[in-house]
């Protein structure tokens, strides 16, 4: 197969990485998706690393059985134990943290406050990368342990998520008051609307926006891009069909999904 025509793979805990689908979607309208979405592993903060890495060898296997050009970590959880296993594979695979990093770095953020998973957390793994760049920078962590699960088992309740969201972005601004947070999981933009209500006067970075940019850019640089009008999405996942369907109508993504459970 033509290498412009294979598929853009991405990979996610759950129904998070949609979020990254709809940023890919609007950035790349041409190209080819398929999904994997493992939601009876999620959330994977709560696991060993070294599980992780095995659960997204995989993944990735299974992907690149689908005839792909690239694979996008859409999992922060996955994408801080990337180290362990991007250069095991003939394509290269975007991790969702580095561009974030690169972004507060870019911007000469002072600080920058990140909201994520209990084990993205405590890999330290946004700091590392930002104080790469700019040691100058501080990094402070607040780690979840039950908002990634509340938002993928995809019956959006509301005052559940809401009270989570709004003690731990209390717990953070009131020892650090940032005027910056990332979104340290891929579940977290799809109540986005809530973390904004919760701290209004926060600029939220979403890691998806330029995860999707910098796997544009790589394409654009290669000359990988699909030219081709038209193009598919499909997703294989562990979980309900009725979530994703509830999260892509959430999320407005307009390509037509083909839903597959494994």
């Amino acid at each position: 197969m033509n290498e412009n025509r294979k598929k853009i793979g991405v990979l996610d805990s759950g129904v998070g990485g949609l979020t990254v689908v709809k940023e890919l979607e609007q950035l790349l309208p041409n190209e080819d998706i398929v999904y994997f979405g493992d939601n009876k592993n999620c959330p994977y903060g709560n696991r060993t690393a070294d599980n992780i890495v095995e659960i997204a060898r995989s993944t990735i296997g299974f992907l690149q059985n689908k005839d792909i050009k690239a694979v996008v970590v859409a999992c922060n959880t996955t994408s801080s134990l990337i180290h362990r296993f991007e250069k095991d594979y003939p394509f290269p695979i975007f991790s969702i943290i580095k561009p974030a990093a690169q972004y507060v770095v870019q911007h000469k953020l002072p600080s920058i406050g990140v909201i994520g998973t209990e084990l993205t957390i405590k890999t330290g793994c946004y700091e590392r990368l930002i104080h790469d760049g700019n040691a100058d920078i501080a990094v402070y962590g607040e780690p979840s342990h039950n908002l990634a699960a509340l938002v993928d088992c995809g019956r959006f309740d509301m005052t559940a998520i809401t009270d989570e969201i709004t003690v731990h972005m209390n717990h953070l601004l009131e020892q650090h008051p940032v005027k910056h947070v990332i979104y340290g999981c891929t579940h977290y933009p799809i109540v986005g609307e809530v973390f904004e209500c919760v701290a209004p006067g926060v600029q939220f970075i979403n890691p998806a926006l330029e995860q999707a940019r910098a796997v544009a850019d790589y394409l654009k640089e290669h000359s990988l891009l699909n030219d081709t009008a038209g193009h598919s999405f499909d997703i294989y996942m562990s979980g309900s069909k009725a979530v994703y369907e509830a999260v892509l109508q959430r999320l407005q993504i307009k390509t037509p999904a083909i839903i597959h459970s494994v």
